[in-house]
């Protein structure tokens, strides 16, 4: 459900992670069985949400006797003491909103936690959650700590539209607008699309793609841009290698990139040229290969523009400019088995 947009939604102002943080432990303090009479929709919310961020490790939520809920405490975003001694569980949580997880915050933050309630409670479960987009690729580990994404949090929160509380309702509705921002590239035609719906895109191509790949935002001189990039491919020996990858810009973009690896410190342009000449011979009939600007270099740069149709965009599309995900998937897959030919030829012809 999408909210008037004429209507104020508290979490157009709070938008920053300890506003987060403090919706969170609101949401968690109802849980707490003294309200279980006196507002019994938002106590099984609040059980209900504990519950699920417990499952992320496989942990269940015991019978909850004392309930004790901490934001920054000890640098950890949210601490929540359920119980203690054999029937307690203390649940650290690292809450983002756009930000990524970083200088191994999660492990410090078990570390701290092991050493500060050492003995008091049964068992530590850490969970990173997560509101705003991000890849797959960079999220935490599951094996240190469990997920809980903004979908996870709306599975949850939408089976409680009746609480007739207005800090549950704005935030469930904002973080619905979200999602809905995000998956309007589904529907809409690409010319349409912002941000939102490049990084929904992107988390649509990481879904569907059997390889490693990634995508971030990527800083540069020129104001930087959104970038996917897929599992490299190598050219020459595991001694001495470059590699060729495909990368994607701002969801409209798509290039080969030729990275140094450790083979050199830069890419130069006469190697450049080599992988062009490579990339323009070997390509299939349905390819079009396009230099990509002037040839200055660096420890990557993009060698080549790839179209497969020249009078659209790279992706495939319908009439009305919607993505069709299968043909488009198909066209990578076309580049992949490009690239993977002319890292063959380059490993014979051998590095420059």
């Amino acid at each position: 459900m999408q909210q008037d947009r004429n209507i104020p939604n508290l979490f157009r102002f709070a938008t920053k992670e300890l506003a987060q943080d403090a919706t969170i432990a609101y949401l968690l303090a109802w849980a707490d069985p003294a309200y279980r009479e006196s507002h019994p929709r938002l106590h099984t919310l609040g059980t209900e949400l504990l519950r699920s961020l417990l499952q992320t490790q496989e942990v269940d939520l015991p019978p909850i006797e004392t309930l004790c809920i901490k934001t920054q405490a000890d640098w950890i975003d949210i601490v929540v003491q359920i119980n203690a001694g054999e029937n307690g569980v203390l649940l650290i949580i690292e809450d983002k909103v756009s930000t990524r997880e970083h200088s191994n915050q999660i492990e410090r933050h078990i570390e701290t936690a092991e050493e500060k309630y050492r003995g008091c409670y049964d068992r530590l479960v850490a969970v990173y959650l997560k509101t705003g987009n991000e890849s797959k690729a960079s999220l935490p580990n599951e094996s240190i700590c469990g997920r809980f994404m903004r979908r996870d949090l709306l599975d949850v929160l939408n089976k409680f539209q009746d609480t007739g509380n207005t800090i549950e309702d704005d935030f469930r509705i904002h973080l619905q607008n979200w999602e809905d921002d995000t998956n309007r590239w589904e529907s809409a035609s690409y010319d349409e699309w912002g941000w939102r719906q490049y990084e929904g895109f992107y988390a649509g191509l990481e879904h569907r793609w059997d390889d490693c790949c990634g995508w971030d935002y990527i800083s540069n001189p020129a104001r930087g841009f959104l970038g996917w990039w897929s599992d490299p491919w190598d050219i020459g020996t595991e001694d001495r290698h470059a590699s060729l990858y495909i990368q994607i810009h701002d969801a409209k973009r798509l290039t080969v990139r030729l990275g140094s690896g450790n083979a050199m410190e830069r890419v130069r342009a006469p190697f450049m040229r080599q992988v062009l000449g490579a990339l323009e011979e070997e390509a299939f009939d349905d390819i079009h290969i396009e230099r990509a600007g002037k040839f200055n270099g660096g420890g990557a740069a993009a060698v080549a523009n790839v179209k497969f149709d020249e009078q659209g965009p790279w992706f495939a599309v319908d009439p009305n400019g919607v993505v069709n995900m299968d043909a488009t998937i198909e066209r990578l897959r076309r580049l992949e088995e490009l690239l993977e030919k002319v890292a063959t030829r380059l490993t014979d012809e051998g590095l420059p």
